[in-house]
């Protein structure tokens, strides 16, 4: 089965930043000598934070490897979990992941705009407070997800203990999954008439949660490119500014 793949880091903000950053690391021997320079220190911060939101970004292809059937085993009875505890774990990867990519979008903004806000504080709020443009802030609220339902099942997953149903007749599908893992199989038809396939239920839900991850990032992904189209300007200004200002680096 050809495998999905979500990229992070191609678009010019990327290119551009990365080609500025690159010298950086390499020439600078501490951390004191890229504070003696305005420019060199700015680039530093923001590459910083670009990366680490291409990498969240990324990192959702984790989810896509552990939705990938060709590599799980036809049967979890020698597997340390059961079928449905991996759809568990795939799923808290997938929710942690996913709703983190707004929280790192809203500190590169941060950077990228110099408003001075620490990590704990970086906030939407606190950035119109400090006068980000509006467009901008609005991408953030889609980033974050705010109205989402799968932000609203983060929250009540991870901090009130609720988990989603991964079947229509989930106490069955609970059921074979565990009979299974002992090494036990289940016969009988579920509340819905069906007999009971653990195998088929499982790779069900497996599919249902692959399409989620990709229809969620068929939205997310025009979203990071609007922002990146709107701070690139910003960057390329901010950065000139402080060049021209700016003592040579130690290497010029």
């Amino acid at each position: 089965m050809q495998q999905d793949f979500i990229y992070g880091e191609e678009h010019e903000l990327h290119g551009r930043v990365y080609d500025l950053a690159q010298p950086l690391h390499l020439g600078f021997r501490s951390w004191e000598e890229v504070l003696q320079h305005d420019d060199a220190h700015y680039v530093w911060l923001v590459d910083t934070r670009l990366a680490a939101l291409g990498q969240r970004v990324e990192s959702l292809n984790l989810v896509l490897g552990m939705l990938n059937t060709d590599a799980l085993p036809e049967s979890f009875q020698d597997f340390p979990i059961s079928r449905l505890d991996w759809l568990k774990i795939t799923t808290d990867v997938f929710l942690a992941r996913l709703i983190s990519i707004g929280d790192c979008a809203a500190l590169l903004v941060n950077e990228i705009f110099q408003t001075g806000l620490s990590e704990r504080g970086c906030n939407r709020e606190q950035l119109r407070k400090k006068g980000i443009d509006r467009d901008i802030l609005m991408i953030l609220s889609h980033l974050e997800m705010s109205d989402s339902p799968l932000r609203l099942e983060r929250n009540s997953r991870f901090h009130h203990g609720f988990e989603r149903p991964y079947s229509q007749d989930y106490d069955a599908f609970r059921i074979a999954a565990t009979f299974e893992h002992a090494g036990h199989g289940i016969g009988g038809t579920d509340r819905l008439g069906r007999p009971i396939d653990v195998e088929t239920l499982f790779l069900e839900a497996v599919n249902h949660l692959k399409h989620e991850v990709l229809e969620t990032f068929s939205r997310l992904g025009p979203d990071l490119e609007t922002l990146y189209d709107k701070l690139l300007p910003r960057f390329n200004v901010t950065f000139r500014t402080l060049r021209r200002n700016g003592k040579p680096l130690p290497w010029e």
